[in-house]
């Protein structure tokens, strides 16, 4: 299943989606851990990047985490080139997450 997220740029980054229990091991990544609602709703609670070099590693991090913060699926975002384009993808998605926050708040972004 795939999801696409847009970040504060909107730039949309389409990610395959995965339930956080059967996700493969992967690669160097941008992720969003969400939380799944009976609902249909998508809850985001994380969002950020496993870089590793073993992709067994990666897929330890992402199952701890999401465990920790209740997610029920994983997003990866496999298309960033290097390091410095996740943490541009990763600061993107993330600023557009806390603006959203900010106007569903009554606060201006």
């Amino acid at each position: 299943m795939f999801a696409t997220w847009t970040g504060e740029s909107g730039r949309d980054y389409p990610h395959i989606s995965y339930d956080l229990k059967t996700c493969p091991a992967v690669a160097a990544a941008n992720y969003v851990l969400v939380r799944r609602q009976a609902s249909g709703d998508r809850v985001v609670l994380r969002i950020g990047c496993v870089e590793n070099d073993s992709p067994t590693l990666n897929l330890a991090e992402l199952r701890m985490r999401g465990a920790r913060l209740g997610a029920n699926e994983v997003h990866l975002y496999l298309l960033a080139d290097g390091a410095f384009s996740r943490r541009r993808v990763m600061e993107d998605l993330e600023t557009a997450r806390e603006n959203d926050l900010a106007r569903a708040l009554g606060f201006s972004a």
